[in-house]
């Protein structure tokens, strides 16, 4: 699905907007696992196979981020985890 696509402006997004609004004055705490699906599911519509690669790559890049801020005194050490980080996301970006 493509921005510029009917589907999406006229489907897709109606439906994200409706949805956010009416989670929003109701339910504060599921307008976050509202929009989170919607990503998702924007992101796999061309190919859910990618949804694997995506989620990945969430769940890499939390967990490479809560390393770095719980290593207070190696400065060494947390560039080392950023740069590993980098180079992970753009290999998934070349792949």
């Amino acid at each position: 699905m493509l921005f510029n696509s009917y589907e999406f402006l006229y489907i897709f997004l109606p439906a994200v907007f409706i949805g956010f609004y009416f989670l929003k004055s109701r339910h504060s705490s599921l307008v976050l696992v509202w929009l989170i699906t919607a990503s998702l599911l924007f992101y796999s519509w061309w190919n859910y196979k990618y949804i694997v690669l995506l989620l990945g790559s969430i769940v890499f890049n939390y967990l490479l981020g809560y390393s770095i801020i719980s290593i207070r005194q190696n400065k060494n050490k947390r560039l080392l985890l950023l740069c590993i980080g980098i180079i992970f996301n753009l290999s998934l970006i070349a792949y």
